[in-house]
């Protein structure tokens, strides 16, 4: 498993725990990936 792949899976799970709205906004683009930071800065 690469290195991003571990990182989405994390992220997945911190969406669903996560109370804070800036932590699940930060934690639902990482879990998109690279392209779901892009298309936030969009």
């Amino acid at each position: 498993m690469s290195q991003e792949a571990k990182l989405k899976e994390a992220s997945k799970a911190a969406v669903a725990a996560a109370s804070d709205p800036l932590e699940k906004l930060r934690s639902h683009c990482l879990s998109s990936g690279y392209s779901g930071i892009l298309s936030f800065g969009k």
